[in-house]
This record gives structure tokens, sequence and C-alpha cells, in this order.
């Protein structure tokens, strides 16, 4: 089925609605709250384990995502949360005695934050510097920060390597993590993506983080896109869940490839609850093999892919 232009909007406005209407109604409404041991069941089963710990992250993405989408109000409430949580390093979570600060979060929270023109350049480059030196001894980011437990130390993840070296392009400092660079490189050329990484189970995770710096000037172009293009087109028939076709569908227009948007946005636009949701879905999860999701991570994603789809088209 062929969707018309009032179509893709009428979805895009359902799902803004849904979303708004959760900021207005509690403060953190973005935070996952289903958590289980096996992905299918976030889609097929509505009741699974709940967790109550409120996060940071999930607003960072929607912010980045749909920051400019949001009427000025939920923009602005969204904006202001985020900014009273940054002052130096950023936790995952609201209270930040629950878990220690790593480099995903913050490397998330403030790309998304220059990003949407909240902060400048200038506002992150000393906390930058703190990100970009916690590297182990082969160059590469480590997850958590020098002094975290040591249970935590040398922990190493290709999806959280990518966030970093996003935040590297835009401040211009990705020579800096050069190591890093490769390590996702081989990390996409060897066809380990496809397995997940350390805290992303889904490769279509790191292909959308990857595709986020890949395409920042010319010469990372050059290097990632075509293997991130073949990558995409060897994996499409494998998509099964919600956020493997939005993410599927975003780095596509991170790539500027329009090949196969048209299937992967039917295919999304299938799955849009009655409410404006979409089915709860999981992006990541822990060591011990339980993942963390819900509808409002999934709808997240899904209009925000829907609206870069339409932009570029």
């Amino acid at each position: 089925m062929s969707y018309t232009n009032n179509q893709l909007e009428n979805a895009i406005n359902k799902g803004l609605v849904y979303l708004e209407n959760l900021l207005t109604s509690k403060p953190w409404a973005f935070s996952v709250n289903l958590c289980s041991r096996d992905r299918s069941l976030f889609f097929e089963e509505p009741e699974n384990m709940h967790t109550q710990h409120p996060e940071a992250f999930t607003h960072f993405i929607a912010l980045d995502l749909l920051g400019n989408n949001f009427s000025k109000l939920s923009r602005h409430k969204l904006a202001d949360s985020l900014l009273n949580s940054v002052h130096s390093t950023i936790n995952y979570f609201v209270n930040p005695t629950l878990f220690p600060d790593e480099v995903d979060t913050t490397a998330l929270g403030y790309s998304s934050l220059i990003q949407s023109h909240l902060l400048k350049a200038d506002d992150v480059s000393e906390v930058a510097q703190i990100v970009f030196s916690n590297v182990n001894k082969f160059g590469i980011v480590e997850i958590y920060f020098n002094n975290a437990e040591i249970r935590r130390k040398n922990k190493i993840c290709a999806c959280v390597c990518a966030n970093v070296l996003r935040l590297a392009y835009l401040l211009g400092e990705e020579s800096k993590l050069e190591n890093t660079e490769s390590y996702v490189f081989d990390w996409l050329e060897s066809g380990n993506w496809k397995q997940g990484s350390l805290y992303y189970p889904s490769g279509f995770s790191f292909l959308y983080l990857c595709s986020n710096f890949a395409m920042t000037n010319c010469k990372v172009q050059k290097r990632f896109r075509p293997l991130l293009l073949s990558a995409l087109e060897n994996s499409i028939e494998d998509c099964k869940f919600p956020l493997d076709y939005a993410q599927l569908l975003l780095t596509l227009e991170n790539l500027r490839a329009k090949n196969y948007s048209k299937n992967l946005l039917e295919k999304l636009l299938s799955f849009q609850n009655v409410d404006g949701s979409w089915p709860p879905d999981s992006m990541w999860g822990n060591t011990h093999g339980r993942f963390y999701g819900g509808k409002p991570l999934s709808t997240i994603f899904a209009v925000g892919a829907i609206t870069s789809a339409v932009k570029f088209s």
C-alpha cells in the first residue's frame, strides 16, 4: 500500500500528540518502563516486568530526533529538564547515585544539546576532553570513566564508540579518536555488527549510530558509506520489530539513499496504534541478558524516522 502525504502527516501528528501528552503528564515520561529477557515479548505481550527509575537517556534521543517537531511548549519543557540534569559528565539515570556516569550518555547528551542549539561547542569542550581521553591502552574509548569500580573497567562497546565519534566530529576533534574510529570500522567491515554490541543487542542500532557520524565530511563518508550501504542492503529482510524498521529508515536517510525507503516506511506505518503510539520495543540492555524499552522509545524513533523520510523525499 502507498501512503499519501496527508496520511504521513497524520501519522506523524498522532505520534507527536501521543508523546506530548505523555510529556505533560509527568516528569521524565519517556523513560523506558519495560524489562524482559526476550525482546519479542515487548512486541507480543503487554505484561513485562516494569523498571521504576526515571532516566534521561531516552529524553536525549527525543530531543535529538524530534526536538524541532515538538510544540514550543513541549520542546521548552524537554530542554529545561535536560539542561538541568547536565553538570559535567552525564548519568543515564535522573538519580545519579544509581549508576556511575559513562561516556555513552555523556556523548549522546551533549551531541543532542549541540545539534539542538541549546549549547555551543565551547560549552562542551572541557567535558569532551574527559570523554575523549577515557581510552584503554589501545586508544579505544572505554564506557566507564577511570573512577568507576574495578568490575566496570576495560569495557568497550562499538555502539558507544559510535556515539562518542559523533560528538568528536561535531566538535572537529575526531583526530583524537583515530583508534576508536578504526575499531568501529573493523566492527562494521568484519560483520561483527550483526551480533549486536555489549549494551546494544541489535545490529540495526549499530548501523544507525554509525551513520550519525559517517556523513560528517567527505573523508569519513568515503570510508564508511559503501560498507554501511552494503550492510543495510543485506540485512533488510532480517527486520522484525518496530525499531528495526525505524533505525534502518533513519540510516538510509542519513546516507541519503532512497532505494528501500518506501517499503520500510510502509511497514513502519503499519505498526502504528490507534492512539498514535508504536508497540513497545527495546534498543539496549545489560550484560545479564535483559532488554529495556517501552512505547515512548518506539514512538520517538518511528516518528523521527517518518519525519526524516518525508523531509528528504
